[in-house]
């Protein structure tokens, strides 16, 4: 198999660009710096970040990948703090990446299965969905320590979302066929 990055038309979704991320890579999620260009893509079996610019021509090409990340599964962008944050799910680890310097600087145990990340800037806090420990650990977002863990029973968190109320997040689950809501 190859991993494939789709560039399409936000209007008529017509393809503009393809880039190949070579045989072996499994291409699991992007996050877009607005500020940079910048987009970064998990690629879970080469336990890269691959990091995306446009080039003189607008077109985007790989220009450099950031390692020291395991299995990332999913990647959240804090451009407050200019970090990238990984769920590193098979490794059951949490990264945090400096993207200004493009070197992964800590890395934080996780729950069993960290699949999926949300950040709550106004509260300082990121949320990881434990798939298989069935629970969410909550870590400051300037320690990126973790505060504590959510016992959401036997569920199998799989997404997480904040909605904008300020006390909601949406959280995806197998075991339920659904969602549920969480406060």
């Amino acid at each position: 198999w190859e991993g494939w990055l789709w560039v399409l038309d936000r209007t008529t979704l017509a393809p503009l660009q393809t880039i190949s991320f070579s045989t072996g890579s499994y291409p699991t999620s992007i996050a877009a710096d607005s500020r940079s260009g910048a987009f970064y893509v998990g690629d879970m079996y080469r336990n890269r970040i691959l990091v995306l610019k446009p080039d003189p021509a607008g077109q985007l090409a790989v220009s450099s990948a950031i390692t020291g990340v395991g299995s990332p599964y999913d990647i959240v962008l804090d451009t407050g703090s200019n970090r990238l944050y990984c769920a590193g799910g098979g490794y059951n680890f949490v990264y945090m990446v400096d993207i200004l310097t493009g070197k992964a600087v800590k890395t934080i145990q996780g729950g069993y299965y960290p699949f999926r990340l949300a950040i709550d800037r106004a509260r300082g806090v990121m949320y990881a969905a434990n798939y298989y420990s069935n629970d969410i650990s909550v870590y400051g977002l300037n320690t990126v320590i973790l505060q504590t863990t959510i016992d959401i029973r036997r569920y199998e968190p799989y997404d997480i979302a904040l909605l904008p109320d300020p006390d909601k997040a949406l959280i995806t689950s197998r075991m339920t066929s659904g969602m549920f809501v969480w406060n």
